[in-house]
């Protein structure tokens, strides 16, 4: 398979240099009922991000999770010797981040903790984690616009093992607080602002920049916000998108060889059609400069 092949939404693609291969995760199972294997989540593996395998099961929930509607956006970091897969569940009217651990990014995947790291009376997605200069760790989501119709980021702090959520969580900013982000009407709800995937990267200056996503001008866009303090801010937006082609959701990584990739997932063709999508990036005076990879299939 290419990209175009798998359905997916928020792709989070891991190197792994053990065995020199890519593991793509995300939100496969977009139907649980109708998977073989219920709720949970899978993995793409390639050697060259052009040819993929799988889907392969990582993690199949049980008990109390396995009739959950909703798996999404699980994300996989190698730390202290583990992978450990920070993920949303839940349903439409509960849901938040969980984590789970494993010895290999192909799992088996295990929760890890005491359930929720988010606060149970938010609607919480998209959790990712940060660890701070003194090693602090951080879980930065997004409380949703469906709850607050204006949607926040926020940052609440771990405990040190990971096993839980500590204190009141800090809200970091509002969607609104973009200039490049729009209102998006959903039915008869009131018109909303969305935050949606978080992801961070150090710049060459030490300026801590936030990728993440809301509805632009074109649809569904990556916008940065900037902090010169640490996860805590103040976070300062760029005033246009990174990418504002109706794709969002997106994450860095480096290539083996070095060369740093935006994937992220497109909805141009539609819900029930999202696919991923690479794009080489490069810094470039303090800017991320998004250029088109050549894709396989048309106009992406």
């Amino acid at each position: 398979m290419n990209l175009f092949d798998i359905p997916i939404r928020d792709p989070f693609i891991l190197p792994h240099a053990g065995d020199e291969l890519y593991y793509l995760f995300g939100t496969t199972r977009l139907a649980p009922a109708a998977h073989a294997l219920g709720g949970g989540f899978d993995c793409y593996l390639s050697p060259d991000l052009q040819t993929w395998d799988g889907p392969f099961p990582v993690f199949n929930a049980r008990g109390e999770l396995a009739n959950l509607p909703h798996f999404w956006a699980p994300e996989v970091h190698e730390r202290d010797g583990a992978f450990w897969m920070f993920a949303s569940m839940g349903t439409s009217t509960k849901r938040g981040t969980y984590i789970l651990r494993s010895a290999h990014p192909r799992g088996p995947f295990e929760l890890w903790g005491d359930g929720l790291l988010t606060p149970p009376q938010q609607m919480a997605i998209d959790g990712t984690p940060f660890w701070d200069e003194n090693g602090q760790p951080w879980l930065v989501y997004c409380h949703e616009w469906v709850q607050l119709t204006d949607g926040t980021m926020c940052a609440r702090r771990l405990s040190h093992d990971l096993k839980r959520g500590e204190g009141e969580p800090i809200v970091l900013f509002a969607a609104s607080d973009a200039p490049w982000s729009g209102a998006v009407a959903q039915g008869e709800m009131a018109a909303s602002f969305v935050t949606d995937g978080p992801f961070f990267r150090r710049m060459k200056s030490g300026e801590l920049a936030m990728l993440w996503s809301s509805r632009g001008d074109f649809g569904y866009d990556v916008g940065v916000a900037r902090s010169q303090n640490g996860v805590l801010g103040p976070w300062k937006h760029d005033a246009e998108p990174i990418y504002g082609h109706n794709g969002g959701h997106g994450m860095l990584f480096r290539l083996f060889e070095g060369e740093e990739r935006l994937v992220l997932h497109t909805e141009k063709h539609g819900w029930g059609r999202e696919h991923a999508i690479l794009l080489s990036v490069e810094e470039e005076n303090g800017q991320l400069l998004v250029q088109a990879q050549r894709e396989s299939c048309q106009d992406f």
